[in-house]
């Protein structure tokens, strides 16, 4: 029997309890009009602020180990697993549910709480949909179109430099996968582990297909063991005049968020089938989780993880590995996320790099590992604005 509170239940419900407290809900019923009629309305406001901001305290101050999820999550049927850390800012997962009244110290978006114990968590049917989308046959199938003939040949190949990126990280030679150079090969693996279906179009047995279970968090490394935190986005909307938005001051719109180097546990039972090994599906799984992210706002840089964080918060620095590279070659290729270019670390406590793009030198921020200073790295964007202009990227690996 679990000891601490459900957090789910504390985020949708008990958030807004009005027994006992100065919370209310009576300014819902008013249209306010006389000057009294305001005046009242924003005292209702203030005092549910008050009490909004001490209610949310109660997710920041939780610490992961007192739920013991391990006891909870681990799958005894899951045949394979890895973990992967949370980098910075952290992870969203559920911002589409309902959530939010009229209070600017309320949480304006939803989140996924598991419904027994409260803890968020990544369901396996979003796992499966993230690494699904890292295929060729997931393109157009949320629309129903069908793509053209460039579109698919990206997707092919987007997906074959995943496979070298992931042979790079494996040592073993009889784990490395196969360069999938036949296009059919690809189609094949997908509808095995996505579909259940054999190379023939027939129908697998549940229990003879990849199976995907709920991703859970395991620990806490950093943050005195807490994994809960608040965040904002602040947009300049002017909803009479919109051309005047850019001008207009910002609106900060609270939102729960799970913190940086938060170690979560992605469980599958992985079989033999697609062309592939389970071991290999497990090495491919978690290179497209590293690279693509989970979970809302990855284009922003939340979603992100990686693997290798100390096990002791704001450790010193591990020591350095020595490069063969020198100088990080010029990127000279498309503006868009996910694209990995080369860069030079000028700042490793800041996690500062410099690299040159289009003949421009700029220097970036980099979420997740950092080298040393003067080190190269291979980093990926991982946010970009409207204009085109790379905001942040993510660590790869040294070069």
């Amino acid at each position: 029997m679990m000891e601490t509170p459900n957090l789910g239940w504390q985020f949708y419900k008990n958030l807004y309890k009005t027994q006992d407290s100065n919370f209310s809900f009576d300014f819902l019923k008013q249209n306010p009009e006389s000057k009294e009629e305001k005046v009242k309305k924003e005292q209702i406001l203030k005092a549910n602020a008050t009490v909004l901001k001490e209610r949310s305290q109660e997710f920041f101050d939780k610490k992961l180990e007192e739920y013991k999820p391990d006891s909870f999550f681990k799958n005894e049927a899951a045949t394979n697993s890895f973990e992967l850390t949370t980098t910075y800012p952290g992870l969203l997962c559920g911002v589409g549910y309902s959530h939010g009244i009229s209070s600017e110290a309320d949480f304006k978006a939803g989140f996924y709480f598991d419904h027994t114990t409260g803890l968020p968590i990544v369901p396996g049917s979003s796992v499966k949909g993230v690494l699904r989308s890292a295929f060729p046959g997931y393109v157009g199938k949320e629309e129903d179109k069908k793509p053209s003939k460039e579109e698919l040949k990206e997707r092919y190949d987007f997906f074959r430099w995943l496979v070298v990126q992931t042979n790079l990280k494996i040592s073993d030679p009889e784990l490395k996968l196969p360069s999938f150079e036949n296009d059919e090969d690809i189609d094949d693996l997908e509808a095995f582990i996505f579909e259940g279906e054999d190379a023939d179009g027939n129908q697998i047995s549940y229990y003879k297909r990849d199976r995907f279970f709920d991703a859970y968090p395991k620990e806490s490394l950093a943050h005195n063991g807490c994994f809960l935190k608040n965040d904002y986005i602040t947009p300049h909307i002017n909803r009479e005049k919109p051309e005047m938005s850019p001008f207009s001051n910002p609106t900060p719109l609270q939102f729960l968020k799970i913190l940086p180097k938060v170690k979560f546990c992605f469980q599958f039972q992985l079989v033999e089938g697609g062309g592939l090994k389970a071991n290999q599906k497990k090495l491919l799984f978690k290179e497209i989780l590293c690279f693509t992210g989970i979970g809302a706002k990855t284009n922003v840089g939340y979603g992100q993880f990686e693997e290798g964080f100390a096990e002791v918060a704001d450790s010193e620095s591990q020591p350095s590995v020595k490069t063969h590279k020198t100088e990080a070659t010029p990127y000279n290729g498309k503006i868009k996320v996910g694209e990995p270019f080369e860069a030079i670390v000028i700042d490793q406590s800041k996690k500062r790099v410099r690299s040159i793009i289009h003949s421009n030198e700029i220097e970036l921020d980099m979420a997740g590992n950092c080298p040393e200073n003067g080190a190269i790295a291979l980093v990926k964007i991982n946010s970009v604005n409207a204009k085109g202009v790379i905001l942040q990227v993510g660590f790869v690996k040294q070069l």
